[in-house]
Parts: structure tokens; C-alpha cells; sequence
């Protein structure tokens, strides 16, 4: 209540009182500005809004509250259309909510998160209410808030899969993800691989012994988790590291592309886990003792495991125990961790450090090749070269037996003892060694020369022996299923034969403008040219 209201009259209208204590009078004015006293001019009141509820009756008899409804979402209330209008005008504010709601349903349509929609629904209206999504895409802020969802509620999602629906950089999303978890402060908990053991082994086929499969994986993981292997690593790394051992532990043969291809990983992130596992007391033992022995003990962490190999490095560095040549390879070998081995790679410059890093790539990926190629079934290729080394073994064992010699008669070796000789001419065709050896023939470069004389580049393009065995290595592996096919349709006796094109050939022209007149309607040089419009020029 005001200051110079006192009450209400007889009909329910407020009554004013002039709050001069000079005037007191009652009369007073309302105004669209306020409500001022008749007899002095002092303000009572400067604006008039009337905050209480009132209510209108209708022509049909009932009643309807008077104003206007104002979502506490919105800052105007709705705007109803005109006479020929049938909806209503909204802000931007609930255009933006109404669409997010809309892309929420889409997104967990495509990926079967139809019962988060609601819990994602909510998060996006704080990100409204806190100007999240302004300078935005909408569709990232819908899927941080399902990711956000999928990981309370531990989902078997990752942040890769909305970013292969909405065909957006994942670390966009991740990006967002993290802004908006740090912008409402909420826990969550850490990301466990086992949930998503299930999704990955259903992919890759195990048929009836999946559910066998994924128990021992989820007992793989387990023990990584014990071995410090899972801690600070992304879940489908763990994942595919447990499912390719817990595979080849069941007779299921699965390579790790097909693996890597599931998980949507890097080969060289799952040759990592494998070869941190195989470092641990776990992976020396046996299928049947992993299955039955669970060892107490824990291994170091691969990060300090690495850290005291680098030390020790050093250690045989300052004591003379590496030679020369091994004492550069040092920072490749431990990664780089101390100040001393970063000065070594400034030291080398940026490109010198590259190349080095892409020698060290490719030298990884044709160990982990070749180690697959061992590990695999063997290749055509290898049995067909094994056929043909045996086959040269006999050829050559063939030659170098004597060979018998027909023994001529005594009557035909009597007359052949009778022929004279034929003379020798004079002017013979000369031997090569009885030719003279010119200066110019002496001074020609030999073959050793002409090999020194080789450009360093061509030299560098030059594989030696052991990097084309891997280039050849990685090549069989790399057609495997051509070459198994390949087989398979020789020993079937399918045998594609390539057609000869058969060309056209044209008769002897009479004159220039024939030929050319020909040769143009052979190969129709444009589609742009009106050729009957160039067959009138011959014409003329």
C-alpha cells in the first residue's frame, strides 16, 4: 500500500489522502502519469500499475483473468495476430528453445537415446537461460547436453558418435562439452571402458561365444585398470586392446584393422595398449593361468616404467656403455621428457624432428605389419614362392649332373679323323681381345663409375634390401583379400581376358579437307562445336 492510500470506498476503489501534513485532503486526481491532490498539486502516487489480479465476465457467463501471460523464458508476453491471423507471434528466445527440443529428438532418434530427451531438454534451457548458446551452433549445444546425459546415466555413447551423426569435428564438441559442464559445475563421473565392452564385441562377430568374449574382456580390463594401464587413456583403446586379446584367447581371429575400424581408433593407439600390457606380469602368462591365477601384485605405471628406462639410458650414456651411434636415438627412444632431450630436438630443427618422427611412424607400422603377417594364416603368394625356389633347386640339381655323351662308332670316328682341315682365312672377323684398346675406349667410365656418379636424391629414392622386403610386406598385406580371390578364381578357372579395343581405321583421304572432315567425325573433339554447321564448310 502506498503512503497516501488510507483505505478503499463503498464500490472497492482506493481512497487517497494527501500526504502533505499541511493539505490532508482527499480529493485527488489519477492520471496516466500518477494520482496528485486536487488542492495542493502534491504527487501521491508518479505511475499507476495495478499489480493485483482482476477478473472480466465473458458474454457466455464465465470469467477470464485479465492481462497478459509472461513465461519466465521469455521477457515479452505472447502477441496475439489480427483479425485474418490464426497464430501468434514469439520471441527469438523461444524460437531457439522450441528448435532445440525439436534437434534433441533427431539426435536421440539417430542414436536410440529416445528416454534422455527430457533430462537433455532441461540442460538446454539453462544453456538458454545463460546465454550459452549465443555465438553457437545450436546442434553442438544439443549434443553436449545428451553426452552430458549419456555419461550420467553411463551410456555405452561416445562423444565420437555424435560427432560422426552431426559430421563435426570432435573436438568441437568436446570443446563445448567441457565449457558447458565447467558453466553449471556438474559432476560427472569418470568414463568406465566395461561399458562399453557389450557394443564393440556385438560388432565384431563372435556369434554365440560374444557373451564368453566379452566376459574374459571385461576381466582384461579389469586388470588393466589393476596395472595402471587404464588410467588417463580414452575407453575404446582399453576396449580394443581387451577384445583383440580376449578374441585370439577364444580361436576367434580378428586383425587389428577390423578392430581399429570398430573402434574407431588409431592402429598405433592399439599397438601401444598391447605392447604396455604385454610389459606387465599379466601378459607373460599362459590362457589357461589368466583364466584360473589372479596375481596379486600390481605393475608400475607405463609412464614411470618409461621414466626409469630413460634414466637408465643416461645413466649408460654418462658411463660410456652406449656407443656412438646409440646415443642420438635417445629422446626417440624415451619420448622426450627432460629438458636435455628437448634441447637436442630444437637443436635438430623442426623439419630434421618431422622426418625423424615419420621415419619412427613408418618404422612402427612395418614392425606391427610384419608381426600380423607372422601371426595370420598363410598367403598364396608365400606358397607360391616356396613352389617356385624348389622348382629352380631341381632345375639347377638337373644341370649340374653330367650329362651322358652318345659314343660315336669306330667307322664314322675313322672318317672324321681323315677330313682334312679347312684353312684358316687371313682376313678373319677379329676376337674382342684381339681388338686395340683406343684411348677414347680407355677413358669411357666402367659400370662402378657410372654408379658413383648417381645424383644424392636418386640415391635417396633407392630402397635398400631391407626396406624393400617391408615394402614388400606391407603390399601383401595390404592385398590380402585380392590375392586370396585372385587364387580362388584360378583354381575355379575363371580367367579374365582384357579385349582389345578395336580401332577404326580409315581409308586413304583425297584431299586435306577430307581428313580432317573424317577425323572429326571419328573423335568428336566437343560437345560445344555444331558439327553440321563444320560439315557445311566442307560442303562449300
Amino acid at each position: 500500500m502506498s503512503t497516501g492510500q488510507v483505505g478503499n470506498d463503498a464500490g472497492g476503489n482506493p481512497r487517497w489522502q494527501c500526504p502533505s501534513v499541511r493539505c490532508g485532503s482527499f480529493n485527488f486526481e489519477q492520471t496516466n502519469q500518477g494520482i496528485f491532490c486536487v488542492d495542493c498539486g502534491a504527487v501521491i502516487e508518479e505511475s499507476n500499475f495495478d499489480l493485483s489480479v482482476s477478473f472480466s465476465d465473458n458474454n457466455d457467463g464465465s470469467r477470464s483473468v485479465n492481462g497478459q501471460f509472461v513465461s519466465t523464458m521469455s521477457t515479452t508476453p505472447y502477441r496475439y495476430a489480427g483479425a485474418g491471423g490464426v497464430g501468434f507471434n514469439r520471441e527469438s528466445r523461444e524460437v531457439t528453445i522450441a528448435n532445440g527440443k525439436k534437434r534433441i529428438q533427431q539426435l536421440a532418434a539417430s542414436l536410440k537415446l529416445n528416454h534422455f530427451v527430457e533430462a537433455a531438454h532441461r540442460l538446454f534451457l539453462q544453456a538458454v537461460q545463460r546465454n550459452f548458446v549465443h555465438g553457437r551452433k545450436t546442434t553442438n549445444v544439443v549434443a553436449a547436453c545428451l553426452y552430458i546425459v549419456c555419461r550420467q546415466r553411463s551410456a555405452p555413447t561416445l562423444l565420437i558418435d555424435f560427432s560422426d551423426i552431426l559430421q563435426t569435428n570432435v573436438f568441437v564438441l568436446g570443446n563445448c562439452f567441457l565449457k558447458f559442464r565447467r558453466l553449471l559445475n556438474i559432476p560427472l563421473p569418470a568414463i568406465d571402458p566395461v561399458h562399453y565392452i557389450d557394443r564393440f564385441a556385438s560388432k565384431l562377430e563372435f556369434e554365440d561365444q560374444a557373451h564368453d568374449v566379452a566376459r574374459t574382456a571385461h576381466k582384461l580390463v579389469a586388470r588393466m585398470k589393476r596395472d595402471w594401464i587404464q588410467t588417463g587413456r580414452r575407453p575404446s583403446g582399453i576396449c580394443g586392446a581387451a577384445l583383440i586379446i580376449a578374441a585370439r584367447m577364444h580361436g576367434f581371429h580378428r586383425t587389428q584393422k577390423e578392430v581399429v575400424d570398430v573402434m574407431k581408433i588409431c592402429e598405433e593407439t592399439l599397438r601401444k595398449r598391447l605392447v604396455e600390457f604385454q610389459a606387465t606380469p599379466s601378459g607373460s602368462l599362459t590362457v589357461e593361468e589368466f583364466l584360473q591365477i589372479d596375481l596379486p601384485e600390481e605393475a608400475d605405471p607405463p609412464s614411470f616404467t618409461r621414466n626409469r628406462e630413460k634414466e637408465k639410458l643416461e645413466e649408460m650414456k654418462k658411463n660410456g656403455e652406449l656407443p656412438a651411434s646409440a646415443t642420438s636415438l635417445i629422446p626417440l627412444l624415451t619420448n622426450g621428457g627432460t629438458d636435455e632431450a628437448n634441447g637436442v630436438s630444437k637443436k635438430l630443427g623442426k623439419r630434421q624432428q618431422i622426418n625423424m618422427e615419420r621415419a619412427q611412424a613408418q618404422l612402427d607400422l612395418y614392425s606391427s605389419l610384419e608381426a600380423e603377417l607372422k601371426a595370420s594364416l598363410e598367403s598364396f603368394e608365400l606358397q607360391q614362392a616356396e613352389k617356385e625356389v624348389q622348382k629352380e633347386k631341381s632345375v639347377e640339381d638337373i644341370a649340374q649332373k653330367p650329362f651322358p655323351v652318345p659314343r660315336l662308332p669306330e667307322s664314322v670316328r675313322k672318317e672324321k679323323e681323315q677330313v682334312p682341315e679347312a684353312p684358316v682365312k687371313e682376313k678373319a672377323i677379329p676376337t674382342v681381345h684381339s681388338v686395340k684398346r683406343t684411348p677414347e675406349v680407355e677413358n669411357m667410365p666402367t659400370e662402378e663409375e657410372d654408379d658413383a656418379l648417381f645424383d644424392d636424391e636418386i640415391e635417396c629414392m633407392l630402397l635398400n634390401p631391407e626396406e624393400s622386403r617391408r615394402k614388400k610386406v606391407l603390399w601383401k598385406v595390404t592385398n590380402k583379400e585380392f590375392l586370396e580371390k585372385e587364387k580362388q578364381d584360378r583354381l575355379e578357372g575363371k580367367v579374365k581376358r582384357k579385349r582389345k579395343r578395336k580401332r577404326k581405321v580409315l581409308g586413304p583421304a583425297s584431299s586435306a579437307a577430307e581428313a580432317t572432315k573424317n577425323m572429326v567425325e571419328t573423335k568428336k573433339l566437343s560437345k560445344k562445336v555444331n558439327y553440321e554447321k563444320w560439315k557445311e564448310l566442307f560442303e562449300t
